[in-house]
């Protein structure tokens, strides 16, 4: 499963993050913005954005290899640059699992976004 908080725009680029759940019993040896192709936005204009760095626990880069661990929550977070809405209406992450079947499909719809010092 996956969770959101608002983004925050720092400057042009956008921070966005989130929470995922790996809810089987083993953990899960993955790949992100790569194999399964990359982590999206669509803001509210319709303007679509590919994320430039991705983290999910330690692992952080333009495409990382995290282990999912099994019934624990792991953050993460997305930065998408030069973000010129005023709200995110979807993130598409797909995740590749490594000799585990089909990716997984991720979409979080309507997060607010933040400036940064904006208190909610």
């Amino acid at each position: 499963t996956i969770e959101a908080a608002p983004c925050i725009i720092r400057a042009t680029n956008l921070h966005c993050f989130f929470r995922i759940t790996n809810q089987d019993d083993q953990d899960k040896f993955v790949d992100v913005n790569g194999y399964g192709g990359p982590v999206r936005l669509i803001d509210d204009q319709g303007k679509e954005y590919l994320t430039k760095t991705i983290q999910i626990g330690t692992r952080s880069g333009s495409q990382i290899q995290p282990t999912l661990p099994a019934g624990a929550p792991i953050l993460g977070s997305a930065i998408f640059e030069d973000f010129t809405g005023q709200s995110v209406a979807l993130i598409e992450i797909v995740i590749f699992q490594f000799g585990k079947g089909p990716n997984l499909n991720f979409k979080i719809r309507d997060i607010p976004v933040q400036r940064q010092g904006d208190r909610p």
